[in-house]
């Protein structure tokens, strides 16, 4: 599909996409580019049209793995990092290994979005400044200031 519009709003990161319901496409169908990096997921449906909302969104959340180690957590849109293009990895393990570099994909849980899609590279790893839990901040892999047309996975199956 192509982008039509970028979303206005200071508080959201969203675009609209050239296709919609008459297309086959459904309310959270998970949003990606050509090379299979994670965009985001549909989240409101026209005829054709619909609205994505992008990875950095506040309102974002994927399960994520650390691909070095198979480490859980959550990947998380974030207001301050919004705005640097960036999102959060949150809920993570007390003594998980992260390090600058490591690779985070989809985790698969949830019916909406497969396993094993690169969300981003972690730039920033650590303790945070209460030194209770860990924090680490993902750059995305889909240049989504670049984009200028997605592709939307409509059904796939679910491995374990």
């Amino acid at each position: 599909a192509t982008i039509n519009s970028w979303g206005s709003s200071n508080w959201s990161s969203t675009f609209t996409i050239s296709k919609g319901s008459t297309s086959g496409i459904e309310l959270y169908d998970c949003v990606i580019t050509e090379h299979g990096y994670l965009v985001g997921q549909v989240i409101k449906l026209g005829p054709t049209t619909a609205t994505v909302r992008t990875i950095i969104d506040t309102n974002m959340n994927v399960g994520a793995l650390i691909e070095r180690t198979g480490i859980s957590a959550i990947a998380s849109g974030d207001f301050e990092k919004m705005r640097e293009g960036k999102l959060k990895l949150t809920f993570i393990p007390d003594g998980a290994e992260i390090l600058n570099g490591d690779t985070i994909l989809t985790s698969g849980k949830g019916e909406y979005i497969p396993k094993g899609l690169v969300i981003g590279k972690v730039t920033d790893a650590g303790m945070d400044p209460t030194a209770l839990t860990q924090y680490a901040v993902i750059t995305p892999s889909a240049a989504l200031n670049e984009l200028s047309q997605v592709f939307v996975i409509k059904s796939f199956d679910i491995v374990e």
